[in-house]
């Protein structure tokens, strides 16, 4: 990552599924003045980044769907999730086995680097770049908040295009092909990295019938068939006492299936960012 002062953006990363088509030309790099880090949006438009619970605003986010592995869907854990206070929030060795997610903070001067080399990669115009006729492509969305607004940059089949947005993506974000996920050099860091500790958890439940050929367990918290549905799943959000303890049990025993209400169910949890205020965030995506 190179550090440059002076410029302060908003951004977003998300990463779809399936074939679009093109709209819009490469973003340009001065088409947009720059937004501080600091800042809100201006007004109530769907365009503006969500804040958090604790104030501080998503400035940067990116998850990968898609492809053959068929990737993503509804509760994914995202890959990384920045915020204008230079938090950065990404599972440990990439989406492989139970989301393990790391905090990093981010200097000063190492956030206003990164989010001027968004800029600079041209993501404050909205487009498309596509390849038509390609099954099962993956889907690079940069969704970048300049000025208050948010615009959208979409690459279809990732890796086959020579495009600066997807070149701040690999190059100045995600280390590809070291099974790490985010990696940051160590003068970036104002802190070492830490397990990042949610103040909520969604417990994400599958029902999977009354009688299955292995032994159930009662489930010892709220009956898991009254949350909102995220995907197929029923989704319940826990906070304090009910986290710990959910997040006691499904560690104990991850593969367990779980009895509530005269149903059997398949559990696991999904803890929410400081901008998720509930399930519904996790439909979002």
């Amino acid at each position: 990552m190179r550090n440059v002062t002076g410029v302060t953006l908003i951004t977003g990363f998300v990463l779809l599924t399936g074939c679009g088509s093109a709209s819009g030309t490469p973003g340009d790099s001065h088409s947009r003045p720059p937004a501080t880090a600091g800042g809100s949006a201006p007004g109530s438009s769907a365009g503006s980044a969500p804040a958090g619970q604790d104030g501080h605003r998503l400035v940067l986010r990116g998850w990968i769907s898609g492809g053959i592995a068929g990737r993503g869907g509804a509760g994914t854990f995202p890959e990384f999730s920045l915020y204008d206070d230079g938090s950065a929030i990404a599972p440990q060795g990439g989406l492989s086995g139970p989301v393990r997610p790391t905090e990093y903070r981010l200097t000063p001067t190492a956030l206003q680097g990164l989010l001027s080399e968004a800029h600079a990669a041209g993501l404050a115009r909205s487009r498309t770049v596509d390849r038509p006729g390609v099954a099962d492509a993956t889907y690079l969305t940069l969704m970048f908040r300049a000025g208050g607004r948010i615009a959208t940059t979409r690459i279809i089949e990732v890796g086959t295009e020579n495009d600066p947005a997807e070149r701040f993506w690999r190059q100045q974000l995600h280390v590809q092909g070291t099974g790490n996920g985010i990696e940051f050099p160590a003068a970036d860091l104002a802190r070492d990295p830490a397990p990042y500790r949610p103040a909520r958890l969604a417990v994400l439940a599958s029902d999977i019938g009354q009688d299955t050929a292995e032994p159930a367990k009662d489930w010892p918290l709220a009956p898991l068939n009254r949350g909102e549905r995220v995907g197929g799943r029923s989704c319940t959000v826990l906070t304090g006492v009910e986290l710990a303890k959910a997040t006691q049990v499904l560690a104990a025993d991850p593969r367990a299936r779980w009895r509530s209400g005269g149903q059997t169910y398949l559990v696991s949890s999904r803890p929410l960012l400081p901008d998720e205020a509930g399930c519904r965030s996790l439909n979002s995506r």
